[in-house]
């Protein structure tokens, strides 16, 4: 035989010893090894159970923490937000305490001014006083003195107003002496007043004026002419005119009335439908 294969051999012997011793150890030790698993098992399931427990209330406290650290957080930024609000009201406060120191100088100053204003007013007023009572005295003077120049200017007024009705008198008059002499030449029939008892037309120099209205009598349904010439202008009742446009003629105006610068006198168109207006010409004759 070989010696490696006794060497084997040897070896397998040995090891078999060694197994035999092995399997009467463990023979031995089974029954306790397995009721030290079995222990191990009810320890680890109660530790696990344990674990569980204290996880759950871990949880719960964790839970608990994070609801109370909220509303700490919560209430923080409250305090905060409460914090800022006063931070912003005491700003204002003090704004407006500023603001009213300041407008307290003001008013104190204006007071001022205002006291030396009143003492400056004050000797103003006196100044003014004084003024006024020298002015019054004044106007109380010059009053009497208008009166006295009204009273003279009314005299005069009234005396102006004699002169010139006299005046007035005297033209008239005047005109009637004209108008008669001027009747007696043309040979028309007068009045004991001087007028024209019949319808005539003037034979002395050319009259001209204009038509400055019209109106119509309500009562006669006759239509009346204003025209701007009268007995200064040798115009007398009763005188018949022409009246033209240009050179058309209109109709006849027989003066009906007369004043120193105006007559009025009744418009015969002689049967024509033809309307006098306001600017149309007047002549004392035909030329």
């Amino acid at each position: 035989m070989h010696i490696l294969s006794k060497i084997f051999v040897v070896f397998a012997a040995v090891l078999s010893i060694l197994l035999a011793g092995l399997t009467m150890a463990f023979a031995v030790n089974a029954d306790r090894i397995k009721a030290d698993y079995a222990n191990e098992q009810s320890r680890r399931q109660a530790a696990v159970d344990a674990l569980a427990s204290t996880e759950s209330g871990f949880s719960s406290e964790r839970n608990r923490l994070q609801q109370q650290l909220a509303d700490l957080n919560n209430s923080l930024a409250a305090k905060e937000s409460e914090i800022r609000e006063l931070q912003t009201s005491n700003a204002r406060e003090i704004s407006a305490k500023r603001e009213a120191m300041s407008q307290r100088d003001e008013v104190s100053n204006k007071t001022k001014v205002l006291e030396e204003t009143a003492r400056t007013q004050s000797k103003l007023i006196d100044g003014y006083r004084t003024e006024v009572t020298s002015l019054r005295d004044n106007e109380i003077q010059f009053r009497r003195r208008e009166l006295e120049l009204e009273d003279r200017i009314n005299d005069l007024e009234s005396r102006r107003e004699v002169l010139e009705q006299t005046l007035r008198s005297l033209q008239e008059q005047l005109t009637e002496v004209k108008n008669s002499l001027a009747a007696a030449q043309g040979g028309v029939s007068t009045s004991a007043s001087g007028e024209a008892t019949s319808t005539f037309v003037d034979n002395g120099p050319m009259i001209t004026a204009r038509v400055e209205s019209v109106e119509k009598d309500p009562s006669s349904g006759a239509i009346f002419a204003r025209i701007n010439a009268g007995s200064n202008d040798r115009i007398r009742n009763n005188m018949q005119m022409y009246i033209g446009r240009g050179d058309e003629f209109i109709g006849h105006l027989v003066i009906t009335q007369t004043d120193l610068n105006y007559s009025i006198g009744r418009i015969d168109t002689l049967g024509r439908k033809v309307d006098v207006k306001s600017g149309d010409t007047v002549l004392s004759r035909i030329k």
